[in-house]
């Protein structure tokens, strides 16, 4: 079904949910991967990109898909605590360590805006 339909996102999310509870997570990962490429501020998908990466013992990734969920749902400071969780762990991937802290720069921007607009 999904080589006829390769974009439908309930056949994806069921595909994905079934590797997961086949404990086939790194294809799930996979998978989950190529679905934020379509679904990118979709919450839900970012929780479940989380969980599985934490499965795979991608902590780093972890951290960077939790922060992507709290963004998402407007929990900036959660979102920022992940980002120093990441960035503790790739102190010895300066590349790594710059692109988790430049999206911690742009999340605190966000954060600004939004209460900016409150006020």
């Amino acid at each position: 079904m999904l080589t006829l339909y390769p974009g439908n996102y309930p056949l994806n999310d069921v595909r994905i949910d079934v590797l997961l509870k086949q404990n086939r997570t790194a294809e799930a990962e996979k998978s989950l991967e190529a679905l934020l490429k379509t679904r990118p501020d979709d919450p839900d998908i970012w929780y479940v990109v989380a969980e599985t990466r934490g499965l795979n013992g991608n902590t780093i990734g972890l951290h960077q898909a939790r922060a992507e969920y709290f963004a998402l749902v407007g929990d900036f400071r959660q979102a920022i605590q992940q980002l120093d969780f990441a960035k503790r762990r790739a102190a010895n991937n300066f590349q790594l360590a710059s692109r988790i802290d430049a999206r911690q720069k742009d999340l605190i921007e966000q954060e600004r805006m939004v209460k900016d607009m409150m006020n």
